[in-house]
């Protein structure tokens, strides 16, 4: 992936080295968007972890408060809304994780222009710590959240569906 500018890469050896300071600085500013993107990412969390909370806190009130068939289609409203909150939960961990990972191939790239490659050796440290163990990726790991979550509200929707089936039979 070419990263440099047609200008950067056309300059004789002996230039590129004057415009170190430059690089530098870039590369400071870019390693910090991949700080940025963490704690938004964090943030994300955070918020769907409130709203499933709240959902499912909502879903035992409702089952207490509601007469049984009302509670049945206000329960089976709320766990639709938990799973295709739960979908739309996955689909953003994947694009931050996409996103987290061209960010630290550019900045291996941008590495390899300065003096220490400290992503690189990170890694290499890390992937050597880790072995013959299985490496599970952040974003993986993460997302078991929110499939922990669909699988609740699925689990509670078969029930309903199922309870509301035998109840129409007898």
């Amino acid at each position: 992936y070419p990263i440099f500018s047609a200008s950067y890469v056309d300059l004789p050896p002996e230039n590129r080295s004057q415009r170190k300071g430059e690089l530098v600085e870039q590369y400071k500013m870019f390693q910090k968007t991949s700080e940025d993107l963490v704690a938004r990412r964090q943030s994300v969390n955070s918020f769907y972890i409130s709203v499933n909370s709240a959902l499912t806190g909502l879903l035992g009130v409702a089952f207490g408060v509601f007469d049984d068939s009302v509670k049945l289609i206000v329960a089976a409203f709320m766990c639709a809304a938990g799973i295709i909150l739960d979908i739309s939960w996955i689909h953003i961990l994947e694009a931050y994780g996409t996103l987290n990972a061209a960010k630290m191939k550019v900045i291996k790239l941008l590495e390899e222009q300065l003096p220490v490659k400290l992503y690189d050796a990170e890694w290499r440290i890390m992937s050597d710590k880790l072995n013959n163990k299985r490496y599970v990726s952040f974003t993986d790991s993460e997302k078991r959240i929110p499939k922990l979550f669909f699988c609740l509200y699925s689990l509670i929707l078969v029930g309903i569906i199922v309870f509301g089936i035998v109840r129409s039979i007898l």
